[in-house]
């Protein structure tokens, strides 16, 4: 019998909103395949997205039916809940493990709008903020939540996966991200999720991301001095 596969639509770059599923995927061992979207002709396909926006999910069923999701977060939480990264039968503990989820997606929401910040003072001044209290604050709270190696104790789940593309996320802004984002004196249990992550992998997946084995994706930067992001697409289609 046929098994389900998968289908992500989306731009051919990470540190981006499609990180999370495609990391779902890969340590769900799914079957699943990226459908890249041309830069130059990406207005053609808008018209056909729900919202008018991507990454989407296609889901080929065992039986040949063919479902869609949009939303990233709504893509995340299902496959997250498919492959066994969520608490099955059990409502409260799911709402539980989801709560984190929610505040990481916050802290990540939270990065992004610095970009759309037009006054350089104004950004550099929200940053300081994000950096001297709401991520440290918010992160206090995440360091008593860890049970074990993990959120979940000894079972990785969705909070683990999408703490992790927001790392890798900081770690390409800020070259001393570890030094502060983690503190290992102050959140020793989250710089220990983190360091296992990278040995696993997690981590084995993203440095592939990384390196030259795609050299057709592109690259989302941000350039610390004028605290903006870019895109480069100038390796794009050349893989």
């Amino acid at each position: 019998m046929a098994e389900t596969t998968y289908e992500i639509l989306y731009w051919p770059a990470w540190r981006a909103y499609a990180d999370v599923a495609r990391l779902i995927l890969e340590l769900g061992c799914a079957d699943y395949t990226n459908d890249f979207i041309i830069f130059a002709e990406s207005y053609k396909i808008k018209p056909f997205q729900r919202f008018g926006k991507t990454p989407r999910l296609t889901i080929k069923e065992e039986d040949g039916s063919v479902k869609y999701i949009w939303e990233s977060r709504a893509i995340n939480e299902y496959l997250a809940a498919k492959l066994g990264f969520l608490p099955h039968g059990d409502e409260y503990a799911r709402a539980d493990v989801m709560s984190y989820v929610h505040s990481l997606n916050e802290l990540a929401e939270a990065m992004n709008f610095i970009g759309i910040i037009p006054n350089l003072d104004d950004r550099r001044s929200y940053w300081t903020k994000l950096h001297d209290a709401t991520i440290p604050d918010a992160l206090e709270y995440h360091e008593r939540a860890v049970a074990g190696p993990f959120y979940g104790g000894t079972s990785l789940t969705l909070p683990d996966i999408v703490l992790y593309a927001l790392v890798q996320r900081m770690r390409s802004m800020f070259s001393d991200a570890d030094g502060w984002f983690f503190n290992a004196s102050k959140t020793p249990k989250l710089a220990a999720l983190v360091e296992s992550c990278d040995k696993g992998t997690m981590g084995g997946v993203v440095r592939g991301w990384a390196s030259a084995r795609n050299p057709g994706w592109a690259s989302f930067r941000f350039d610390a001095e004028s605290m903006s992001w870019t895109i480069d697409i100038s390796s794009v289609g050349q893989a």
